[in-house]
């Protein structure tokens, strides 16, 4: 009877946490050990600078605005200016090599919040002329955090997130609207919804031809869950598999993912974090390595022990499968994976562990279990 319980429970997971249907398999990912940046805020957006630095931007009360940061790789981060009226800000870099800013202001004609674009300077603290893009929440409160994404032919895509029509809880839908030209000014919204069933603070982190990669929270409005990172990928930007496996634990929430590329499948990820709490909440910044996308390797061999591990703690009902309960053998692995391309890391087991692996596997094959969800 477990073992039905369990496949029912995949069931639900991806029916709840839905993009439009795929065939291909779902992404997997590992988010490594964080590391607090000692800043507090929420909605970061991070830029990897030529000097090997990285540019956050995020809304905090550390200086009543939106903060821009200079930060380290190893997450040493100060304070070095700050924007008004620019809340959620993202930015890109066109074809032209400038840099072009979208966020959320106050449309003072509708009354109502919308996204606008504007020239960013060179250092990251002045905006230009802001013009508005036609985007509005018409009052909307589950609205906004835009996510700007130049793609392979040099127009720009934004990605935000909606209400559903149908109403309800947690059923927020990200959608997108696709630039006009390389100038990224003007923008036509594209058909359909990218994602359904609740999934907010949508960001892409890889934008290929035919090979995206985006990150992305669960909606704060399921009050019996803390919101948890996601993973999806996509053929095209539009259409997205999302896998239902969170990133993080859920001993915390964790929101708004921003990050930037450190290696072949591999990225620096900044997100904000509060305590499980009703109310008001202290958000505070961290980042995490995320590796996604694995081959065949250590990294992939580490994380799927890892979840099978976890799915033989589910078993024994020792604890819940999270990030932060996984066995420290595996979790090492990943880990050092991370920073030693060729790391040699075997995790051990027990016995008694083995031959609960082996009958497992035997029973499903180790593909069917990696997709066991939270």
């Amino acid at each position: 009877m477990r073992i039905l319980a369990i496949s029912v429970a995949v069931g639900v997971g991806v029916s709840a946490l839905s993009a439009p249907a795929s065939a291909a398999p779902r992404p997997v990912g590992y988010l490594g050990t964080p590391t607090a940046l000692g800043l507090s805020g929420a909605s970061p957006h991070a830029d990897l600078m030529a000097d090997g630095t990285v540019r956050l931007y995020f809304p905090s009360p550390q200086t009543g605005g939106t903060a821009v940061a200079t930060c380290t790789l190893a997450g040493n981060c100060s304070i070095v200016g700050s924007i008004e009226r620019a809340a959620d800000l993202t930015d890109v870099v066109l074809t032209d090599g400038s840099r072009r800013a979208y966020l959320v202001d106050f449309d003072p004609n509708t009354k109502f919040k919308g996204i606008y674009t504007a020239p960013l300077s060179t250092d990251g603290l002045t905006l230009g002329d802001r013009v508005s893009l036609g985007i509005s929440s018409e009052g909307a409160m589950a609205w906004g955090v835009p996510d700007a994404v130049l793609l392979p032919d040099g127009r720009v895509r934004i990605y935000w997130v909606e209400p559903s029509p149908q109403g309800g809880m947690a059923t927020e839908n990200i959608v997108s609207a696709t630039s006009t030209d390389v100038t990224g000014t003007v923008f036509v919204r594209d058909g359909g919804t990218r994602t359904t069933g609740g999934l907010v603070d949508f960001e892409v982190l890889r934008a290929e031809p035919g090979n995206w990669l985006a990150i992305m929270s669960t909606s704060p409005e399921d009050m019996e869950n803390p919101q948890q990172l996601l993973v999806g990928t996509s053929d095209d930007g539009l259409t997205w598999r999302i896998n239902p496996k969170s990133l993080t634990s859920r001993e915390m929430s964790y929101l708004d993912p921003t990050g930037i590329p450190t290696g072949d499948d591999r990225f620096l990820v900044y997100y904000a974090t509060a305590s499980n709490v009703l109310g008001d909440r202290d958000y505070t910044l961290e980042q995490a390595t995320l590796i996604a996308d694995l081959p065949a390797s250590i990294d992939g061999l580490a994380i799927q022990f890892s979840n099978l591990l976890d799915t033989i703690q589910g078993f024994l009902g020792a604890s819940e499968s999270t990030a932060t309960t996984r066995p420290p053998a595996a979790r090492k692995a990943a880990e050092d994976a991370t920073d030693l391309e060729h790391a040699q890391v075997i995790p051990t087991l027990s016995t008694f562990t083995l031959f609960i692996l082996s009958g497992l596997m035997a029973l499903f094959g180790a593909r069917r279990l990696r997709t066991v969800s939270m």
